[in-house]
């Protein structure tokens, strides 16, 4: 589904240029679970930039099966994005000035969604819609920005430590949903956190350091969101 080919993006660093991902390949298939470890300035993240379309690469090529997104301009980039993935990030992002059924209703809106009341039952936020983003705890927040998310019935949802900012009860809670959500739909989903223990929840796990990637493992046996052990 995703192939990720020889990819590098450097930084200056006032003296040079730093390597954030040099020479990294990867492939994602449909309906893949993929964790993302590695130390802090590891190129994480900014390999998830890339892949979902935030951010280019300096040379190589990110395919979403045919399409080269690394050839796209910025306007089909961002229909891109819009149509086909969907992001979770440890900041929340939630419009203040929007109640939290608008904030739904905004990711679904991009796509010309009307269908996202199960979405809204499956997070529990049913009785929250009508309040504003200051009014909910951290964990009902990520719950929010989840739903936002799926209700735009991403392809590929990407997630930047999505539980960084929770405590291990509702850390559980928003992983457990994610992988209820996943059973139930076609959807890929790639996690990046320092949370090793996450790890067990995948079918694949990728261990990225100085820029490159140094391990690619497959996962026999994935465990429920509850039986993590918490890092």
């Amino acid at each position: 589904m995703i192939r990720v080919k020889n990819v590098v993006k450097t930084y200056a660093d006032g003296e040079g240029k730093v390597y954030a991902l040099n020479d990294v390949s990867l492939e994602v298939e449909e309906k893949d679970f993929m964790v993302i470890l590695g130390p802090s300035g590891s190129g994480k993240s900014t390999l998830i930039n890339i892949m979902s379309a935030l951010d280019r690469c300096d040379l190589g090529r990110v395919l979403y099966d045919d399409l080269d997104i690394t050839q796209l301009n910025e306007k089909r980039l961002t229909a891109f994005r819009r149509e086909k993935v969907g992001f979770i990030f440890q900041s929340y992002y939630l419009l203040p000035d929007l109640n939290i059924e608008n904030n739904i209703r905004m990711g679904a809106s991009l796509v010309h969604n009307d269908d996202y009341g199960e979405i809204i039952e499956m997070l529990n936020l049913k009785d929250f819609l009508k309040r504003m983003p200051y009014q909910l705890s951290g964990g009902q927040q990520q719950r929010v920005s989840i739903a936002r998310a799926l209700a735009k019935k991403p392809k590929v949802l990407f997630c930047d430590e999505p539980t960084g900012a929770l405590d291990e009860e509702h850390g559980k809670q928003v992983l457990a949903l994610l992988q209820k959500y996943q059973e139930n739909n076609t959807v890929s989903m790639i996690v990046v956190t320092h949370n090793q223990g996450i790890a067990a929840m995948a079918n694949k796990i990728v261990r990225v350091n100085s820029g490159k990637i140094v391990e690619v493992q497959e996962n026999d046996h994935v465990v429920p969101a509850a039986e993590v052990r918490w890092a």
